[in-house]
C-alpha cells in the first residue's frame, strides 16, 4: 500500500527532529565521555606514552539516525527492541574501534602525522555517516522490503518467488 510509506515518512520526520533534539541536550555528553574512558583505557595499554588522544564528537552522531529509522517501522514492539538494542552496541564499538586505530597508528607510526591522522578521520567520517543507514537496513531488511520494495497488496509478477 503506497500510504504506508507517506506514514513512514510522516513518523520519520518529527521522530528525527525530537531524538536529535533530545540527544544533543541530554545524551551525546555522557555517551561521549563513555567511548572517552573507553578509548582512553585501550589506548593507554597498547601505548602507555601518549600525549594527546583524538576524540571528536563529530562521530556521534549516528544513534538518532538509527533509532528514528527504527521507530517509524510498522514492527513488533520486543522485535524491534533487540534489534535497536544491538545496532546501537554496534555504533558504540564502531566508534570505540575507530577512535582507538587512528591514536594507534598516529603513536605507533611516525609516518601517519597529523595530515595523515586528519585524512585517515575525513576519511571514516564518511563511511561513519552511512552506520544509521546500513545498520538499519540490515536489521529491519524484512520490514524494509514489505514497506519500500514490494508493499502488501501488490501482486506479484508469474514466476517471482516469494
Amino acid at each position: 500500500m503506497k500510504n504506508s510509506r507517506w506514514i513512514f515518512l510522516a513518523k520519520l520526520v518529527p521522530l528525527s527532529i525530537l531524538l536529535f533534539y533530545i540527544w544533543i541536550k541530554w545524551l551525546m555528553e555522557p555517551y561521549a565521555s563513555l567511548v572517552a574512558a573507553v578509548v582512553n583505557k585501550i589506548t593507554l595499554v597498547f601505548a602507555p606514552r601518549i600525549e594527546s588522544i583524538l576524540l571528536s564528537k563529530e562521530l556521534y552522531y549516528d544513534v538518532p539516525p538509527l533509532l528514528a529509522l527504527s521507530l517509524a517501522m510498522k514492527t513488533r514492539f520486543f522485535s524491534m527492541l533487540w534489534r535497536l538494542e544491538l545496532g546501537i552496541v554496534l555504533i558504540f564499538l564502531w566508534h570505540v574501534l575507530f577512535l582507538t586505530i587512528v591514536n594507534l597508528l598516529s603513536y605507533n607510526v611516525p609516518e601517519v602525522n597529523a595530515q595523515g591522522r586528519h585524512f585517515l578521520f575525513a576519511f571514516t567520517y564518511v563511511v561513519n555517516k552511512a552506520i544509521p543507514l546500513v545498520l538499519w537496513i540490515a536489521l529491519f531488511r524484512t520490514e524494509i522490503v514489505t514497506l519500500l520494495i514490494r508493499p502488501s497488496g501488490t501482486k506479484k509478477l508469474s514466476g517471482q518467488s516469494a
